[in-house]
């Protein structure tokens, strides 16, 4: 739902502003989107960017990474993300975390309450040494303990040290189980890495994201949006309610994107 009208502004718009704009961005683009203006939207907002267009496969984000892996020197680190999730973060803070702890390898994640929660979408979960940050496990749609909001949820973004390490693993046969384990998401090549290959990678928390995959998405928060900022209500639902929760992160949110 890239061009989808998300608070005045296009969905993608909101992808991109989540990164810091010294990062040189380059789109694997289902070539579904060529004769659309997808292409014009994303360099309205990063004029340098980079735009491929990728065959649809079965396999999705896998398959549209590998497609642009010869556009990057080897030798750099890179980012992998979806262009459907929107972070609120500093992003040049992030850059400072990989450079100072000099990891391999970095999961973005968050805890606590998220409304996607309330939804049918499928969740990629850490277990996590919170003393030394490292990531320990992952389960796919299968959370560590009885209680959602205390589990780390992957955010989507991944940080490679070197794009020749994200390359090694696409050629990674799994030694592991991988029932619980999407084998067409980027997730995959990662587990590959850090169960396969023994490389270490760290957890990196933020506090807020916008899931931006679908219309029902879309609707959800358009009409939050328009309860808290077009209409300016205040919280008239119990504490601690599902809906005082909602209301509570989404003015948070809301804020944050409006700066």
């Amino acid at each position: 739902m890239p061009l989808a009208p998300v608070m005045g502004r296009s969905a993608i718009s909101y992808v991109i502003a989540s990164f810091s704009p010294k990062w040189k961005l380059i789109f694997a683009v289902n070539e579904k989107f060529k004769n659309t203006e997808l292409e014009s939207e994303i360099k309205k907002h990063s004029e340098d960017a980079v735009v491929s267009y990728v065959p649809e496969t079965v396999r999705g984000s896998s398959d549209a990474v590998s497609a642009v892996l010869h556009l990057l020197d080897p030798d750099d680190s890179v980012a992998v993300t979806r262009g459907d999730l929107a972070m609120t973060w500093n992003a040049d803070a992030f850059e400072k975390f990989v450079a100072n702890s000099s990891c391999n390898l970095s999961v973005v994640s968050l805890t606590g309450f998220h409304p996607s929660q309330l939804g049918p979408s499928t969740y990629l979960f850490l277990k996590v040494d919170e003393d030394t940050r490292t990531v320990t496990k992952f389960k796919q749609n299968l959370s560590f303990g009885t209680n959602i909001e205390k589990e780390w949820m992957v955010a989507g973004f991944y940080y490679f040290r070197s794009v020749g390490l994200l390359k090694q693993g696409f050629e990674i046969k799994p030694n592991r189980d991988v029932e619980n384990e999407d084998k067409n998401d980027i997730s995959f090549v990662v587990n590959a890495l850090i169960f396969d290959r023994k490389i270490s990678a760290l957890n990196y928390p933020i506090s807020h994201y916008l899931q931006l995959s679908s219309p029902e998405d879309i609707e959800f928060i358009g009409s939050w949006y328009k309860f808290i900022v077009v209409e300016n209500k205040k919280s008239q639902f119990e504490t601690d309610s599902v809906e005082a929760k909602v209301h509570s992160y989404f003015k948070y949110l809301f804020r944050r994107l409006s700066r």
